[in-house]
């Protein structure tokens, strides 16, 4: 496994061969965390390479099913330097392999499981494990990450309140309890105003998607975390809300319980996509249960949130085990946050897929036959 200093001295190396004739697309997972980690890589690039262009490309994982409009958007920009930001695209290695034809290099950073290496001449590969092996990957969110690597090539300072923002978004602040502390008591702010920015985010992620992007560039512009919670997201907040509550007692009364395996699973039809929020809602207040949050409202394919904050269930390998023999199924995250996809005609399936891998998993941990 490759060292932290290995993949610094990588990522620097990266960063010498910069220059103002490069175009870099900054591809990072459409939530908070993932914009985060590409709001704390933009104010590196800034510092380093301040004549370089670059975008945003929130990206979310149909990627993985479908890249070809990621590479159209990609040529079309004339990016010739890419990074992926918290997208586990090692689980699916072609989307690199094919982005490497036509771009000159491309650095990975990412949090998720290692699933292969991506490391190539063109391609610098790097995880969280490479950084510190003892934290489970999970617990180190992504914009923590991309602010521990640039803090060896440049003062990435400034964006240390984003970066907590980041942490929250991913429910890692108890993991880095010390750095956010000292990151509210130099900006003078208090939990719940990053708690407030993180739900920010997610509301405007479910329910203005188009908004998206402008939100991140206001985000990543706003001179301090009170500018930007004075700005005009915070409206988005109670449609967010009602959504969730709607869906909330939805699954206190409708939730298909398998209490004998502890697992619950609510179907929704959603109004917004609300399906990552409401999973993280309801697993923080049930730890000990396995959810499935299985959204059939608003694609041709069936897409599911998978949780367990108390780590006896991985939810990484539930979900890749659950789509296993179904044709074009995708699932992958971590031990206790996962999600995947599967076409609607095999729901049904996928459903006895997951009430199987778990009973055995039940069976196992339980020394049953």
């Amino acid at each position: 496994m490759k060292s932290r200093n290995d993949c610094e001295e990588q990522f620097k190396g990266f960063l010498s061969r910069l220059s103002s004739s490069d175009r870099v697309a900054i591809v990072h997972h459409k939530d908070g965390d993932g914009l985060c980690s590409a709001i704390v890589f933009s104010a590196g690039l800034d510092k380093v390479a301040p004549n370089t262009h670059y975008q945003f490309l929130p990206s979310t994982y149909g990627i993985f099913q479908s890249p070809h409009s990621l590479y159209r958007n990609l040529q079309a920009a004339e990016c010739n330097k890419i990074v992926f930001l918290d997208l586990n695209v090692d689980q699916v290695p072609g989307i690199v392999k094919n982005a490497e034809v036509f771009a000159e290099e491309i650095v990975v950073i990412d949090h998720h499981k290692i699933y292969t290496s991506l490391d190539s001449d063109k391609t610098t590969f790097i995880k969280a494990q490479f950084l510190d092996s003892t934290k489970e990957p999970s617990q180190y969110p992504n914009a923590k990450l991309t602010f521990d690597l640039w803090s060896s090539a440049a003062d990435v300072s400034a964006a240390d309140w984003v970066c907590v923002v980041g942490i929250a978004a991913d429910m890692g602040l108890e993991s880095w309890k010390e750095f956010v502390e000292n990151v509210l008591k130099r900006r003078n702010l208090s939990l719940e105003d990053i708690k407030t920015m993180k739900e920010m985010i997610a509301a405007v992620e479910s329910v203005a998607e188009e908004k998206f992007l402008d939100m991140g560039m206001a985000l990543k512009s706003a001179p301090d975390a009170r500018a930007f919670m004075a700005g005009p997201w915070k409206k988005y907040l109670e449609e967010f809300e009602r959504e969730l509550a709607h869906w909330e007692a939805e699954f206190e009364k409708h939730a298909l319980r398998y209490d004998e395996i502890e697992l619950a699973i609510l179907e929704i039809a959603p109004t917004f996509s609300i399906r990552s929020a409401l999973s993280n809602r309801i697993s923080q207040k049930n730890p000990h249960l396995t959810l499935v949050i299985f959204d059939l409202g608003r694609s041709d394919r069936a897409v599911f949130s998978l949780r367990r904050q108390d780590f006896q269930v991985k939810m990484n390998e539930l979900a890749e085990k659950s789509v296993d023999g179904i044709p074009g199924g995708s699932g992958g995250g971590h031990v206790p946050v996962a999600v995947g996809s599967v076409p609607k005609a095999y729901a049904e399936q996928w459903h006895k897929n997951v009430v199987r891998v778990l009973s055995d998993d039940y069976s196992a941990r339980h020394g049953k036959n």
